[in-house]
């Protein structure tokens, strides 16, 4: 009876055992598998964050914001250069969770395959640490320059034509970036050099109503402006009112013009001038120079007279559809040493009080978008 006895004590130790052993091993496998999954979820935040970063960046890129790397990116990724040595534009894309953690994309122009790439770092990393969980790397191209104008002076209406524009070479379509440029300046010194590296776009671009593309272009820029913000400053009356400074790069505004105005002086602007119908810039001159747009509507006029005025952009004219109110004369009359220049930095630098983005793809005058991409 005691030898049953223990036998079967001993048939139960060894049941307990394996039942032991089966439970350890499940949770083991339980532990594996979930740390597996927070693995594959680190990953994947990861490389959704690098995509965010390339995606939160297309308008950086657009104004040549995107620091410089001489070094590989493949050598970036890889660790062979020091992180804290590469100039990264860093926080274009974060989000963070309550579970304690943060998907974090930075980004850095350098080189790929012997062209000039940009790479976006995205890693996820834990609150109040520097531990790095998890990162993915992606490279990619994009359209550079551009910044969706079709031109430095773009007109849009019945009679647009080449022949309107009394310029006297004031037009330049090479870009030129504004970034270190110092925005509080006065004639000469408002003289930015272009970057031979980027996009130039022509002088002139003229769509008459007849023309592939007209009706999504002067949808785009007639939305454009019904959606600005309310002007900051309105200039009217019979009076030649002198306008003044108003915005900054930081801060771009709405400036409203609806009878005659002068800009001269040592007066700085930043944003958009919407001149309309029956306002008139009738001199520009003097020291003046403004960054951004300056959109004429249909009625409004516009003359830069002598002097070193200096804008840095573009200049939209939306004319009458039809022969009916329109009228002879120039449509656009620059002389003296004013300088008009093309600037996609100026231009996408509004996205703080425009959807300029959404302006260029509607009116299918930039190529948006990603060229190419890989995963390092």
């Amino acid at each position: 009876m005691k030898k049953q006895s223990g036998a079967a004590l001993v048939v139960v130790l060894s049941m307990l055992t394996m039942s032991l052993m089966i439970g350890l091993s499940g949770m083991q496998s339980s532990l594996v598998e979930e740390r597996l999954a927070g693995n594959y979820k680190a990953l994947s935040e990861a490389h959704m964050a690098a995509e965010a970063g390339a995606s939160s960046s297309l308008s950086l890129l657009s104004f040549n914001d995107i620091p410089d790397s001489e070094e590989e990116c493949a050598d970036i990724s890889a660790g062979e250069v020091d992180i804290v040595d590469v100039s990264w534009r860093e926080d274009v894309f974060k989000k963070s969770y309550d579970s304690g953690y943060s998907v974090v994309s930075d980004v850095v122009r350098c080189n790929y395959d012997g062209e000039g790439r940009v790479l976006s770092r995205g890693y996820v990393i834990a609150d109040g640490s520097s531990d790095i969980l998890s990162e993915r790397y992606l490279v990619f191209s994009y359209p550079e320059g551009g910044g969706g104008l079709d031109a430095v002076f773009t007109c849009i209406g019945f009679g647009c034509e080449e022949s309107r524009v009394d310029a006297d070479n004031a037009l330049d379509g090479d870009d030129h970036p504004v970034a270190g440029q110092s925005f509080n300046c006065s004639g000469q010194s408002c003289r930015y050099p272009s970057d031979d590296g980027l996009d130039s776009v022509p002088e002139f671009a003229g769509f008459l109503p007849d023309r592939d593309g007209y009706e999504d272009r002067r949808k785009a820029w007639e939305e454009l402006v019904k959606n600005l913000p309310a002007p900051v400053a309105s200039y009217g009356g019979k009076k030649n009112n002198k306008m003044g400074s108003h915005g900054s790069r930081s801060n771009p505004v709405v400036i409203e013009i609806t009878g005659g105005v002068k800009i001269n002086g040592s007066v700085d602007t930043a944003g958009i001038i919407i001149v309309r119908d029956g306002g008139y810039i009738n001199k520009a001159n003097g020291t003046a120079h403004h960054e951004g747009l300056i959109i004429v509507e249909e009625g409004g006029e516009f003359d830069i007279a002598n002097g070193t005025f200096n804008l840095y952009g573009g200049i939209v004219k939306l004319k009458p559809e039809d022969s009916h109110g329109h009228g002879g004369g120039y449509d656009l009359r620059a002389g003296g040493n004013a300088g008009l220049n093309y600037s996609s930095e100026a231009v996408m630098n509004l996205n703080k009080i425009a959807d300029i983005d959404k302006l260029f793809e509607s009116s299918g005058s930039s190529g948006d978008g990603i060229d190419t991409w890989d995963e390092l």
